[in-house]
């Protein structure tokens, strides 16, 4: 993003959204090295889901165990 911005202010827009800069050595070694960032992000955001979802099964868990009389019906 950052280099199609330099190349749109320097060379004008048409040139920042031609074939040649967008499939240039350079802009392919600029997707390349978002690779690992992505990467992290991606195990982070797993990790979040990861632990949403444990805690809202321990909250229903715990809810029906509170709610449950010593004979398993539910109190009235």
């Amino acid at each position: 993003g950052l280099w199609q911005t330099y190349v749109s202010v320097s060379e004008g827009y048409a040139a920042a959204r031609s074939a040649d800069l967008l499939q240039s050595d350079l802009m392919h070694t600029l997707v390349w090295l978002r690779v690992p960032g992505d990467l992290v992000f991606s195990l982070g955001l797993g990790a979040f889901v990861l632990f949403v979802c444990q805690a809202f099964l321990k909250a229903r868990r715990k809810v029906t165990v509170v709610g449950a009389t010593a004979t398993g019906d539910a109190p009235r």
